[in-house]
């Protein structure tokens, strides 16, 4: 069977979601599963907007706050330090 997208190549697999068949330049291996790119997508963004969102956390490191009020009350927060 051949990839309906590459005719040239060989189907290898198929959509874990939708079923479609493709080949190895179609279909990405994530978490054990084969999907298409249009399955696919949607996790590529949110990988690379949670190493997006890492590399900023390490740039910005955080320090944890406690606000003691002398009728003894505490507030906890935290601060990023800016650099």
């Amino acid at each position: 069977m051949r990839c309906p997208n590459h005719p040239q190549n060989e189907a290898t697999g198929y959509c874990s979601v939708c079923g479609d068949f493709g080949c190895q330049e179609c279909l990405t291996l994530h978490e054990g599963n084969l999907l298409c790119e249009r399955h696919y997508r949607p996790i590529a963004r949110k990988v690379e907007e949670e190493k997006r969102q890492d590399q900023i956390r390490k740039q910005h490191p955080r320090q944890r706050l406690v606000v003691r009020y002398q009728d003894g009350r505490r507030d906890y927060g935290v601060s990023f330090a800016m650099i």
